[in-house]
């Protein structure tokens, strides 16, 4: 009899602990989850707080964030509950997701990015010949970027768009520009304005005259109002590799400039060539003989304004860079031929972006202030560039 009770007690304590132990491992669990929810749910209010609305792309709707969070309180309502159990706070958890997708969707997508990318195929099929020369493109390539063309144009008059259907035929249509560089025979010259400064021609002409290239004005603010400066630009050369005129840019310049008719194609490899040579490098205060080089750079706007482009380092992504030495000090030999080669792989984030090219010349010391910071330092050293090349091809 005494050990009959003996084993009822211990059943009944075994039963106990083991609805304790069950009781705390839900409870654990519970709180594990809530973590997840609350997290979520913080970051749905931090959302709210710092959307804009508007009718801008990028924007989001008006009335747009009074929905969403009228739904995050709802669901807080029932996933901070004391008598929430896990299967509603997975519910509240879910739901939250679902509403950040909704209000994702009813920002004001960014339309022009497809416009942009259509655009740029109009251009390729307008400035590309089908044929069985190199340069051209194998017959019936346009056929198949035209129909990718049209099914996007078609999206553009649809109801209702996102910002995740834009970015889906974003990407369709970049997959659809690098198919059609695999019907390319040989290499693609892409177009450089001016590429030899013939235009206008003259002497020492400010770069806001010369057609296709863009100077951003002078490195030092001092030099602006200082008497005698040379401004970069076009000059007369009669030993110029390429027509009469050559640039002349000097190390108190920013880089001249120009954004190209061209969207950066990974699939492909780049070829830039250009021809330079000191026109005189004088020493620095010190007496010192720098080394001097010219430094091409193939780039990326991230916002661009035609009426006011921002070269500023924020604003721009850098593709590829190459310096090359010209040598120490000006001498009668010709010019130095350059050629900066890079394959499209090296960038693939920037796959359909507008290209421009910088070019600069700087010497090879570099000063640095308090912090450590480095920069080109500046000094009167002045280069000429001519016959500037790009090449776009699938074969190398």
């Amino acid at each position: 009899m005494k050990l009959l009770k003996n084993i009822l007690i211990s059943i009944t304590f075994l039963t106990v602990l083991a609805g304790i132990i069950s009781s705390c491992g839900q409870q654990e669990y519970d709180r594990v989850f809530r973590y997840y929810f609350e997290a979520e749910l913080d970051s749905a209010y931090t959302r709210i707080r710092k959307a804009v609305e508007g009718e801008e792309e990028g924007l989001y709707r008006v009335g747009s964030k009074a929905i969403y969070q009228h739904k995050a309180d709802s669901l807080k309502e029932i996933g901070m509950s004391e008598y929430a159990s896990q299967e509603n706070i997975d519910y509240a958890y879910l739901g939250l997701l679902a509403a950040k997708d909704v209000f994702e969707d009813s920002k004001n997508p960014f339309v022009s990015s497809l416009k942009e990318l259509i655009d740029e195929c109009h251009f390729t099929l307008e400035n590309t010949v089908e044929g069985t020369l190199p340069g051209q493109f194998k017959p019936g390539a346009k056929d198949s970027l035209e129909i990718s063309v049209g099914l996007a144009e078609a999206i553009l008059e649809m109801p209702g768009l996102t910002q995740r259907i834009i970015d889906r035929e974003c990407e369709t249509l970049i997959h659809a520009l690098n198919r059609y560089d695999t019907f390319l025979i040989g290499d693609f010259v892409v177009n450089v304005e001016n590429a030899g400064f013939e235009k206008p021609g003259s002497n020492q002409v400010n770069f806001n005259r010369i057609d296709g290239w863009s100077c951003a004005g002078m490195l030092n603010n001092w030099t602006n109002t200082k008497p005698g400066t040379v401004k970069a630009g076009a000059v007369n050369l009669p030993s110029a590799p390429e027509g009469n005129c050559v640039m002349n840019i000097g190390e108190y310049s920013h880089p001249v400039w120009q954004r190209l008719n061209e969207r950066f194609h990974s699939g492909c490899t780049y070829i830039v060539s250009f021809k330079a040579k000191i026109n005189y490098s004088n020493p620095t205060p010190k007496g010192d003989d720098l080394e001097t080089f010219v430094r091409s750079r193939i780039i990326t706007f991230q916002k661009y304004d035609e009426a006011n482009p921002d070269l500023s380092e924020n604003n721009i992504q850098v593709i590829h860079e190459m310096s090359f030495s010209l040598g120490v000090e000006r001498t009668m030999d010709d010019f130095i031929s350059c050629e900066q080669y890079f394959r499209g792989s090296v960038a693939p984030a920037l796959d359909g972006k507008r290209m421009a090219i910088q070019l600069l010349s700087h010497e090879g010391a570099y000063k640095t202030d308090g912090s450590g910071n480095k920069s080109v330092t500046s000094s009167d050293t002045w280069i000429f560039v001519d016959d500037i090349k790009i090449v776009r091809t699938t074969s190398r």
